[in-house]
């Protein structure tokens, strides 16, 4: 019997490095701020990703209710040397509620792809046992390729 394609590919990573990114941009901002605030160099560094996928982290989380304080431009022209940080007290408030609300996103993501994973399995056991037992299966039962 044939292994499927769909058990020998790589899992996806976008989605799941997105959330996790976004978790570890959210925590530096919240580790760093008493010192600061972060650079955008060291998110870049830290995420694996580049500046415009920081920027785009940087968004989503304002968009999530996450105070941001983005640097000033001391220097037209050179980039990096402001720092990130959270604009106040109440931040601490929404970034657990924030990284809460990731990590479930991550976990509802991961029981999506488990759940179409089982349902193909599923699929090919029944179609083994119907060509094992001489059954005829209806079409739509039937896996693409062998109707």
């Amino acid at each position: 019997m044939e292994v499927p394609d769909i058990l020998n590919a790589p899992a996806k990573r976008g989605k799941h490095n997105h959330e996790a990114n976004l978790g570890i941009v959210l925590r530096e901002l919240r580790d760093s701020t008493q010192a600061g605030g972060v650079t955008l160099q060291h998110l870049v560094n830290v995420c694996g990703v580049s500046k415009r996928h920081i920027y785009r982290y940087l968004k989503e989380l304002e968009e999530m209710g996450v105070p941001i304080e983005r640097p000033q431009i001391i220097q037209p022209g050179k980039l990096g040397v402001g720092r990130y940080k959270l604009k106040d007290s109440q931040a601490n408030e929404a970034m657990g509620e924030t990284m809460l609300l990731a990590a479930l996103n991550q976990m509802l993501e991961r029981c999506h792809i488990y759940h179409n994973q089982m349902v193909f399995l599923k699929g090919v056991i029944v179609q083994s046992m119907a060509i094992r037992y001489g059954f005829k299966l209806p079409p739509h039962l039937m896996m693409q390729g062998e109707q």
